[in-house]
């Protein structure tokens, strides 16, 4: 595991910052497809790993091969301070088009059982949202 925090945080935040880990040692962020190839090249995030029962950061890449654009991961990163410094996935955004039913149904079943699983109506398809604690 790359232990080059502000590597990591500049590819997450743009920046570091140590107040970001004020409380717990734990700061939130949303990234792109971009941003998590990027950590998972430069070793900041173990692929294997998973938060409690969601997939593990394979099977997420997996799961949206073709969407890959339309996906935002919600991650968390540990403090550098911490014993269990990582970045980890807890949940996952994704847009599909009215005109993809087949994904739109893959991800239902995918996701179905996160612990907060959501669907919303949008202009030309649907935004999905799943969520493990």
């Amino acid at each position: 595991m790359n232990k080059d925090y502000k590597r990591r945080d500049e590819i997450i935040f743009g920046n570091y910052r140590a107040s970001r880990y004020e409380s717990g040692g734990c700061a939130r962020a949303d990234i792109s497809i971009v941003q998590l190839k990027q950590l998972i090249e430069e070793d900041f995030i173990n692929v294997h790993e998973n938060q409690n029962d969601s997939p593990n950061v394979l099977e997420f890449l997996n799961d949206i091969e073709g969407h890959e654009d339309n996906a935002i991961f919600e991650i968390y990163a540990i403090s550098p301070d911490r014993e269990d410094y990582r970045v980890t996935i807890e949940g996952i955004n994704i847009d599909i088009s009215d005109s993809d039913k087949d994904a739109l149904c893959y991800f239902i079943e995918q996701w179905r059982y996160a612990d907060e699983f959501t669907i919303n109506n949008m202009a030309n398809g649907y935004s999905i949202r799943a969520w493990w604690d």
